[in-house]
């Protein structure tokens, strides 16, 4: 009985690897299969310390976050490696502000920062440990503005104009 079942067991082995074999020839040729193409950053260029004639677009942070956002509207650009770079203004409540150029990539949801500087150091300062970061819940700002005004589907909204708009409607 045993040598009836390994005879079995080997037919059918030998059968299944036949007809793997067979259909192995078809698939679509058609097809040409790429690997993925690796993301690469593009260099960013600091844009103008922002002065008082800035347009900055005030952002509602939601009922428990109580520090005051606000988006330079001039500085709002889209990179051909699709990242979206802004400045940004984050007022506290007793009224100091910290201004950072930033970068968003809606795919991985990240944001990095490229630069800082504060209301009465008119000058960016690169950031020594600029890194891609993931949006935590506690990065209320980049998340915002991610789920709420420049993404959509995992990548950038088609133009800054539409994203412009969202951020005036709030």
């Amino acid at each position: 009985m045993s040598f009836r079942r390994s005879l079995t067991v080997l037919l059918l082995a030998s059968l299944g690897q036949a007809a793997w074999a067979d259909n192995r020839d078809r698939f679509n040729q058609n097809y040409h299969w790429e690997p993925p193409k690796v993301w690469q950053e593009a260099a960013t260029t600091l844009p103008t310390y922002p002065n008082t004639n800035t347009s900055w677009l005030v952002i509602a942070g939601g009922p428990v976050y109580q520090n005051q956002i606000a988006l330079d509207a001039d500085s709002l650009s889209i990179g051909t490696d699709a990242v979206i770079r802004y400045t940004l203004r984050i007022t506290s409540t007793e009224g100091v502000a910290n201004i950072s150029h930033q970068g968003l990539r809606c795919d991985s949801r990240e944001f990095k920062l490229f630069a800082i500087a504060s209301s009465q150091n008119t000058v960016w300062q690169e950031s020594k440990t600029a890194q891609w970061r993931r949006i935590q819940p506690g990065h209320v700002p980049q998340a915002l503005l991610a789920s709420d005004y420049l993404c959509e589907d995992g990548r950038p909204l088609d133009n800054t104009a539409l994203m412009l708009a969202r951020l005036k409607k709030g």
